[in-house]
């Protein structure tokens, strides 16, 4: 009686098997198939984190306007020498992560922090804005066209290309 009982589950079990692969299109050896990992997945598949805030000129500009806003050259320290953005702060990307706490608190009084980098091509200010998300900072914006759009602009300028 116990086998015919464990039998009649069996055979239920695999014909209710059957008629879901049946109707979802799938072929009962795929039960069978190894699964293949794909381990190098898209990126672009995830989720995305809003560590910042892309801007243009424009908002640059109205972001310039508070003095509370502050605004970081994250190129080497011989192109800001060279020439950046009045009133901008060099910080460099390589030393970015090494901050000191006292600069990061600092830099969470403001109400937004702008980075920018060489150009568009350049992605250093946008590395160095997931950094200080990391590091807790927040509102932050990253000015895509950077020093090269400012400077094409004819906009005034700090350092030693005037």
């Amino acid at each position: 009686m116990l086998k015919k009982i464990v039998k009649i589950i069996f055979i239920s079990m695999f014909l209710g098997a059957v008629a879901f692969l049946s109707r979802s299109g799938q072929d009962m050896m795929d039960l069978f198939r190894p699964v293949k990992v794909n381990a190098d997945f898209d990126v672009a598949e995830l989720p995305e984190i809003k560590y910042y805030q892309k801007i243009g000129l424009p908002q640059l500009l109205k972001f310039r306007q508070n003095k509370l806003n502050t605004v970081i050259d994250v190129r080497e320290k011989r192109r800001y020498n060279y020439g950046h953005i009045p009133g901008a702060v060099n910080i460099p990307l390589a030393v970015m992560e090494d901050l000191p706490s006292e600069t990061v608190e600092k830099l969470k009084k403001s109400p937004n922090i702008v980075l920018y980098c060489l150009s568009e091509s350049c992605d250093l200010s946008e590395s160095a804005a997931v950094i200080l998300y990391r590091k807790g900072l927040r509102n932050l914006n990253v000015y895509s066209s950077g020093w090269s759009e400012w400077k094409n602009c004819r906009l005034p300028i700090e350092g030693s290309v005037k």
